[in-house]
């Protein structure tokens, strides 16, 4: 288990995280914010990049930092910005990562041989990487987190950039990859976690505003999202009395998806809600 205990983090006078309490636990862990929030920060101290101001991750009980080397053998950990060598091939590159993960030169070529297939590379394990398009950099990239074969992954917007297909992969991989570790990703996508998620925290004003599954977050808005038909010509009035999430436009007219804690207009539907509409109501 991976703890948060009273973390609080400040640059100089400015406070970025306040008074964090949090455990993660294996499966998928989501930090859900939007930019701007403390996501890269949080990620950076649970991955001894930074240190708290105040307070102690801990992993397994014991402070990450006075683990030291220990912790970082058990960590796989994507930065939002991840580098890597064009002119290494696939294989290359994993090799590289994993001489500088201290795993033994035996076992890395097995482990090669299972992540490349794992990400869908195995075919061109020989290829160099600067052929590669941006959806294959970052699967090799997720295959070089992955070859210390780490108990704890932390991944910092890992899906930027991403086309729909590379992010269905994405998906798929860290659901097969989290059975047994603790994963955590931080987003502010809420459609590329919420059917992997086992737990979402939402941060909010430097605090913690949930900790819960999917499930029992969204029915903070159950009863209050609607849908409805409006003429194109009266959007802007509309958006002026209740807080839109969505519009599609059908012919003539403008189907709304919205947020209300009170009477809704008439001709409106009660739909259930889901992870996206607890994330525009909460941070609009």
């Amino acid at each position: 288990m991976l703890t948060l205990q009273n973390v609080t983090k400040k640059f100089g006078s400015e406070l970025i995280i306040d008074d964090f309490n949090l455990e993660f636990e294996k499966g998928v862990n989501v930090l859900l914010a939007p930019n701007g929030a403390g996501k890269t920060t949080l990620m950076k101290m649970a991955a001894t990049l930074m240190v708290p101001t105040a307070g102690k991750i801990l992993y397994s009980g014991k402070e990450i930092n006075q683990l030291g080397v220990h912790y970082r053998n058990v960590l796989g950990y994507l930065p939002q910005k991840a580098g890597y060598y064009k002119n290494y091939t696939a294989e290359e590159f994993l090799f590289y990562l994993g001489v500088l993960k201290n795993v033994d030169k035996k076992r890395i070529r097995k482990r090669i041989d299972h992540l490349l297939e794992l990400v869908e590379l195995s075919e061109v394990r020989s290829k160099k990487a600067g052929i590669f398009s941006g959806g294959m950099i970052q699967r090799l990239l997720i295959a070089g987190v992955l070859i210390n074969d780490p108990e704890v992954i932390i991944l910092d917007e890992p899906t930027t950039g991403l086309d729909p297909k590379e992010r269905i992969r994405f998906k798929n991989i860290i659901s097969h990859i989290s059975r047994d570790r603790i994963v955590v990703i931080s987003t502010h996508i809420t459609s590329e976690v919420e059917f992997i998620a086992n737990k979402i925290i939402m941060m909010k004003d430097h605090k913690i505003l949930y900790k819960d599954s999917v499930s029992n977050i969204t029915s903070n808005v159950k009863g209050k999202i609607y849908e409805t038909f409006i003429k194109f010509d009266q959007l802007k009035m509309f958006e002026k009395e209740y807080l839109v999430i969505s519009e599609r436009q059908e012919n003539e007219d403008v189907v709304i998806r919205f947020y209300c804690d009170g009477e809704p207009p008439s001709m409106s539907v009660s739909v259930s809600p889901v992870l996206e509409d607890v994330f525009v109501s909460t941070y609009q």
